[in-house]
């Protein structure tokens, strides 16, 4: 099955931006474009009387790179990796996407932000307003069962995204998440299944918020590490950055499992070493 979607990606600055196009024409001999930041959803439109390749020339010109192995999802209108193709891809945008198998219920997944939404309450009521407020939380609540969780949303969507895989294996009883829900990069690499592994998302996470926030300077030297430290103290976000700083927020998300207790546990059984 060949890609029939060109997708092109620009960066300069604070420019972030996709577009891509439809190598069909449509009936009128126009084309279909989409557009937007990379990581959201996209705009669409039909556009020209051109061939393909003349509109995608234009775009290159301006700067603009393609980016291969990547498609268009027309229903949701994200970028979505094309899982036929077999080359490797050179440069990618960077966000994770998921995708939900048809067989699940709206209903289970919203049990989930549910749920959720009730223990984060508990937790804290500020991580509660970051959280409903997120386009990736309103999506699923939504019903949609696949898009983008854009790097600039922080961390609490990685976290929501991981949270609702663990909660459909476990609802299902089964521990094959790529057959319930697929969380991955643009690379079609799957986020890791353990929570210890992410470490490297979460700050990515961290660092697309506050860089989205307008909160990093001009920083000419020093270790860049510190400085994302110092600048996530500044707003008393330091748990944002580590797996270990996020753990509270990751149980009440359902990420993991609260670590038991073992001082509350009351037995009158001598215990057998063996």
């Amino acid at each position: 099955m060949s890609n029939e979607f060109v997708v092109l990606h620009y960066q300069d600055g604070s420019s972030d931006k996709i577009w891509a196009i439809n190598k069909v024409a449509n009936a009128d001999n126009s084309h279909t474009v989409w557009f937007g930041r990379r990581g959201t959803k996209l705009q669409s439109k039909k556009v020209g009387y051109k061939t393909w390749s003349a509109l995608m020339q234009s775009k290159l010109d301006k700067g603009y790179r393609e980016v291969e192995n990547v498609t268009i999802d027309v229903e949701n209108n994200v970028v979505v990796p094309f899982l036929q193709a077999t080359e490797e891809s050179e440069e990618l945008p960077d966000a994770l996407w998921y995708r939900v198998s048809n067989q699940v219920p709206v209903n289970v997944i919203r049990d989930y932000l549910n749920i959720t939404i009730q223990l984060v309450s508990e937790h804290s009521n500020e991580e509660l307003e970051r959280l409903i407020q997120l386009p990736t939380y309103k999506a699923l609540y939504a019903g949609k069962k696949s898009g983008g969780a854009d790097y600039t949303e922080g961390p609490l969507a990685l976290l929501l995204l991981f949270g609702l895989r663990r909660y459909l294996n476990d609802v299902a009883g089964s521990p094959l998440s790529t057959e319930i829900m697929q969380i991955a990069n643009d690379g079609s690499e799957l986020l890791p299944e353990r929570f210890a592994d992410i470490e490297d998302y979460v700050r990515s996470y961290a660092i697309g918020l506050f860089e989205h926030n307008g909160w990093f300077g001009n920083r000419t030297s020093g270790d860049w590490k510190e400085y994302v430290d110092g600048v996530a103290g500044q707003h008393n976000l330091s748990h944002y950055t580590s797996v270990t700083g996020i753990k509270p927020l990751a149980i009440a998300m359902g990420c993991i499992d609260a670590p038991i207790d073992l001082t509350v546990i009351r037995t009158e059984t001598k215990a057998a070493f063996f």
